[in-house]
């Protein structure tokens, strides 16, 4: 059988060269962090869907650079060749796809399970992924790629005429639904501690910040108090929280940070002064090691990314956290916390812990109703609204419809620690970093 055995490749330092007619690689420089499919088996470019990579996400130009933002491309690249997994394993190539290939594709996408949770796919990732392969089937459609025709036809959105596959596909039946959950603050406790060392500490009014952070907990944190992307969090850089003292601020008061996110769409984010601190002492301490082991190794210049890798051999070390490294870690820990709550007596405890998607993005999802519930409490007569100007939404629906219908049912189990915050907080101050035993 004649199959894809697509892998992903990105295009590192200009390298990479358009195709040319036997597969190879020639011409017009590729942009870097561009990425595209080949084949394990004879390493050459997979089409029609380079064509359709190139159509979608690069400018037209003698040198082309990307459209959109920087991890755009590889996230549907991933769609991609997923999809491509699936024409492997049914013994098809594009060309023969039909609308019953398509209708067993999302059934597939309907059960299939998640690599990084053991779970069936979140409606969003399903979603998202029939989104892909609809621009890619109208894309070899309009090129003549297909032997048959897919059904089409139009709908009316807010957004204009929207063109969808017509075949009867049905992705409703994914096993997570739209209901976006946030963590339970007991889990949120207990996980985190698996990620290394608390951050913080507050001792008589006073918060004290801890010396020795891990990575992974301080790039936790940074997800569950701001709701940045785990993108976002990987590619935040020294400039971006350089600030101004801290020592006189109010520790949970909050400062602008810039982020620039998807679509290389800029956004001021509030953080924690408790938070910038945290990260300023990380950088000053732990950051400083790395790096210098990293420039004793390879004597390469400082790339300026905040959350770099502590221990590993000489390729890793100082290096930047990458998405997946992140997300690889907070799984580990994931399973750490599993196995000790298994072995608790508590197993109605545990067989929750277990139902709850427990993800880097789920953190997202728990910041974003935390901070719409504090909002409401406090008197916001829209909180849906700066909830969304946060997290980098579009659209104020995007927030209401699937990050806050959940809302109604957490209050009852943060409420209180809300109340305790807004207690404590005209009392507090920062207090001088702490040093964790053995440290």
């Amino acid at each position: 059988m004649n199959t894809y055995d697509a892998e992903i490749r990105v295009v590192r330092n200009n390298e990479g060269k358009s195709p040319g007619s036997n597969g190879g690689l020639w011409g017009t420089p590729l942009p870097n962090h561009f990425c595209f499919l080949t084949s394990r088996t004879d390493g050459k470019v997979i089409e029609p869907a380079f064509d359709f990579m190139c159509a979608t996400y690069l400018t037209r130009a003698a040198k082309p650079c990307l459209k959109g933002g920087r991890n755009t491309a590889p996230t549907i690249l991933a769609d991609m060749a997923d999809f491509h997994h699936y024409m492997d394993a049914s013994g098809i190539r594009v060309a023969d796809i039909t609308s019953a290939h398509l209708r067993g594709y999302a059934t597939d996408l309907c059960h299939s399970k998640s690599a990084a949770t053991g779970k069936n796919l979140s409606a969003s990732t399903v979603n998202r992924r029939w989104s892909t392969l609809t621009k890619f089937i109208l894309y070899c459609m309009r090129r003549g790629y297909l032997k048959n025709v897919i059904p089409t036809a139009e709908r009316d959105t807010k957004r204009g005429k929207v063109t969808y596959l017509d075949i009867d596909a049905d992705i409703s039946g994914s096993g997570s639904n739209l209901l976006i959950t946030a963590l339970d603050p007991q889990t949120l406790d207990l996980l985190l501690e698996e990620l290394g060392p608390p951050v913080k500490e507050i001792i008589d009014q006073t918060v004290v910040l801890c010396e020795g952070a891990t990575t992974d907990r301080l790039m936790a944190e940074l997800c569950l108090h701001t709701g940045l992307r785990r993108a976002e969090v990987c590619n935040l850089k020294l400039t971006d929280v350089e600030t101004m003292p801290l020592d006189q601020l109010d520790p949970v008061s909050e400062l602008p940070v810039v982020i620039v996110g998807k679509g290389n769409k800029a956004r001021n984010v509030p953080f924690p002064v408790w938070l910038l601190g945290a990260i300023n002492l990380y950088v000053n301490t732990a950051r400083v090691i790395a790096m210098a082991k990293r420039q004793a190794l390879m004597s390469e210049p400082d790339h300026g990314y905040v959350f770099v890798h502590q221990v590993g051999n000489a390729r890793y070390i100082g290096s930047r956290v990458s998405e997946q490294t992140f997300d690889r870690h907070f799984a580990q820990g994931r399973e750490r916390f599993l196995m000790k709550l298994a072995k608790l007596e508590n197993n109605a405890y545990y067989r929750m812990a277990v139902a709850e998607a427990i993800t880097v993005h789920a953190l997202r999802h728990t910041f974003a109703i935390i901070k719409y519930i504090s909002r409401r409490l406090s008197g916001d007569t829209q909180p849906s609204k700066y909830v969304a100007s946060i997290l980098g939404h579009a659209s104020v629906e995007t927030t209401e419809n699937i990050y806050l219908n959940s809302a109604v049912t957490y209050e009852s189990k943060i409420r209180e620690r809300i109340r305790m915050l807004n207690e404590q907080r005209p009392h507090m101050q920062l207090g001088q970093p702490k040093a964790h035993p053995g440290t």
